[in-house]
């Protein structure tokens, strides 16, 4: 979970993100966040302003993050990039073993780059 939601560690796991801050934290689980998105030649690099959650099932092994765009005072669009807006995203993620320690992930985005994409 650290790797989606430590902004500070996402690039590890998304090596087309450049940057994000959390705008507001509405809770423990759940925050309004701005996320910037490298340049893929020929587009421009994306922004997103999304509310994101995430949450343990009642099984105690699966870990759920759902997330999607929002318009926020505090969220304008970043200079140089294009507002990109996310319909849905969601990241289901499962221990399947404890030894040796395996985890089942399955990742899910829809998004509508907006701007021009050649």
């Amino acid at each position: 979970l650290d790797a989606f939601w430590d902004l500070e560690q996402r690039s590890k796991a998304d090596h087309n993100f450049a940057k994000g801050r959390v705008i507001e934290q509405l809770g423990p689980q759940t925050r309004i966040e701005h996320l910037v998105y490298k340049p893929i030649w020929p587009a421009q690099a994306r922004d997103f302003c999304n509310v994101s959650h995430w949450r343990i099932l009642e099984d105690g092994s699966t870990i759920v993050v759902a997330a999607r765009s929002i318009e926020h005072d505090s969220c304008p669009p970043r200079r140089g990039a294009v507002r990109a807006r996310l319909i849905g995203s969601g990241l289901v993620i499962k221990q399947v073993s404890l030894s040796p320690p395996v985890s089942e992930a399955f990742y899910y985005i829809q998004s509508d780059p907006m701007g021009s994409v050649p």
